[in-house]
């Protein structure tokens, strides 16, 4: 794999998964939200594939990427959404622990947050 990723030392480079940014592995969270935006980026292609015709796969491929981009507040409110209330979607992943302080490995690049933080705020 030719992309470069931020993950613990000890895992293999063959056991993640294939992002466009070296943050993709960082965080389950971080994974899942570029999961979403990478699905509904496909969803628009085949939407738009059908309605114009004389589009070519760059067209069709550019098209969304503005579309998806160019709604910020979208992606900081699902983002936040996300953040806020994956402990009752998923609660075997929590973000705080028992004294309500964020719990994080030290391990890990603490990167994810940090760089989301801006769209995260809301």
């Amino acid at each position: 794999m030719n992309v470069s990723t931020n993950t613990r030392p000890d895992v293999r480079v063959e056991h993640l998964f294939s992002g466009g940014d070296p943050r993709t592995n960082e965080d389950w969270l971080l994974l899942d939200v570029h999961t979403l935006m990478l699905h509904e980026h496909n969803r628009l292609c085949g939407i738009l594939k059908k309605q114009k015709l004389h589009w070519d796969d760059e067209q069709l491929y550019q098209t969304p990427l503005v579309t998806t981009n160019g709604k910020p507040m979208t992606v900081s409110v699902e983002m936040a959404i996300v953040y806020r209330f994956h402990e009752f979607i998923i609660p075997s992943f929590p973000i705080k622990n028992q004294n309500n302080e964020t719990s994080w490995e030290k391990n890990l690049f603490d990167t994810n947050f940090n760089a989301l933080a801006p769209s995260m705020s809301v």
